[in-house]
């Protein structure tokens, strides 16, 4: 009898401590455009991520999404519709300005409400790239369901583009930036012969 009484304690403490560890998950993944030429102004990155807190009406303390950034392509701009406000910031190289030298993004969302899901769509440039080269973007989240936690293990994803240069190709000058160069040019030769022979 006292031995299923201790069993029977140990089976609660042991579902005291797991529950409300595993009811706290992230979920991310990362879609990128599969082909993408080298002489456009940029290409996008949907990082969409879901967070599941201890149960409705909970939150998690923080979320925190980091994009480390494939050689080959710059960071441009990013825009999100997160269920919080969010703080930006280059991890490497360390730094609150997010410009085309940051290799590493990092966004943190405090306060997440339980089944909070969204999506952060991360412009990039292309740089040095040739037709047929690939580049794979990798994106890790982490979350602390409480402020003295320590971050969770990192959950990831990751999207792998091709550069294809022959699917975007460079316009054409439009008509009148042609036509008014070449008309004065012809009326200034016009006008010249004519002084010439009289």
């Amino acid at each position: 009898m006292k031995k299923n009484v201790v069993f029977g304690i140990m089976i609660l403490l042991a579902m005291l401590i797991i529950l409300p560890v595993a009811a706290c998950h992230l979920e991310v993944t990362v879609a990128g455009q599969k082909e993408e030429c080298t002489t456009c102004d940029f290409y996008t990155y949907d990082i969409t991520v879901k967070s599941v807190a201890g149960g409705v009406g909970d939150t998690n303390y923080l979320v925190r999404v980091k994009d480390k950034l494939p050689e080959g392509v710059e960071f441009v701009s990013y825009s999100d519709d997160g269920p919080v406000s969010e703080t930006a910031e280059c991890a490497d190289p360390a730094s609150s300005t997010l410009d085309s030298a940051c290799r590493v993004i990092r966004w943190n969302y405090n306060n997440v409400p339980h089944n909070a899901e969204w999506t952060i769509t991360l412009k990039v440039r292309p740089v040095g790239k040739s037709d047929g080269d690939s580049v794979t973007n990798l994106v890790e989240a982490r979350w602390k369901h409480r402020s003295g936690d320590s971050l969770s293990t990192p959950v990831s994803s990751s999207a792998t583009t091709l550069f294809q240069n022959d699917i975007c190709p460079i316009p054409s000058p439009e008509f009148p930036t042609m036509a008014v160069p070449a008309a004065l040019i012809v009326g200034m030769l016009g006008a010249v012969l004519f002084i010439r022979r009289t």
